[in-house]
């Protein structure tokens, strides 16, 4: 009789947890759907943002608009010895011009532009950037003109060779694309300019 009952009471069981695992499998299958779903829109938004980016790349290339700048030198601030470095350092004011909202379109996130110092000596070619600023439209800024700015940075020199040196300006502009790759222009724009023969300052 009690193995009857255990029996009994085993099948009662069986037969009362047969459905909850039913019930819970189903919400399984459930869940499963609700994934592969989500799974299926986010895929689907990303391939479509893919090509978006893509297609904006692509685009940049039909509009394309070189910057337009040019910059002279307006005058010899000083010239003299650094004080922490020893070595030879002059400072300068420049007269800047340039117009970048044509260079501004809807791939463009922004358009480094840097002017620099070229000169010759033992070292041969040498580069000193004197000026740079960050154009884009995001910050309402496409064009700056001025004359005398000062060098935001001094010509230094690895030694003490800037006395009776020769120097042009150069300005440059790195474009920097939203999707793409970086890019350099560089325009030689000013004429030879001749360092004095001694040390001096600004008075």
């Amino acid at each position: 009789i009690n193995l009857r009952l255990e029996k009994t009471y085993f099948i009662t069981n069986l037969l009362l947890i047969i459905p909850r695992l039913c019930n819970s499998f189903h919400i399984f299958i459930k869940m499963d759907s609700l994934f592969s779903r989500i799974n299926i829109i986010f895929c689907s938004f990303v391939i479509s943002l893919a090509c978006c980016a893509v297609g904006n790349f692509a685009s940049s290339f039909i509009y394309k608009e070189l910057p337009i700048g040019d910059t002279e030198l307006h005058s010899i601030l000083d010239l003299g010895i650094s004080p922490y470095l020893r070595n030879d350092q002059a400072n300068i004011a420049l007269n800047i011009n340039t117009n970048l909202s044509n260079s501004l379109n809807w791939n463009t996130n922004q358009i480094f532009t840097f002017i620099y110092v070229s000169y010759k000596n033992k070292h041969q070619n040498n580069y000193v950037t004197v000026w740079d600023d960050i154009f884009s439209k995001k910050k309402n800024k496409t064009s700056f003109s001025m004359k005398g700015v000062i060098n935001k940075y001094p010509i230094r020199d690895i030694g003490r060779n800037l006395r009776s040196k020769s120097i042009n300006l150069n300005i440059a502009f790195c474009y920097m694309p939203i999707v793409g790759s970086i890019k350099y222009h560089h325009l030689k724009v000013s004429t030879e300019k001749k360092l004095p023969v001694n040390y001096f300052q600004y008075k």
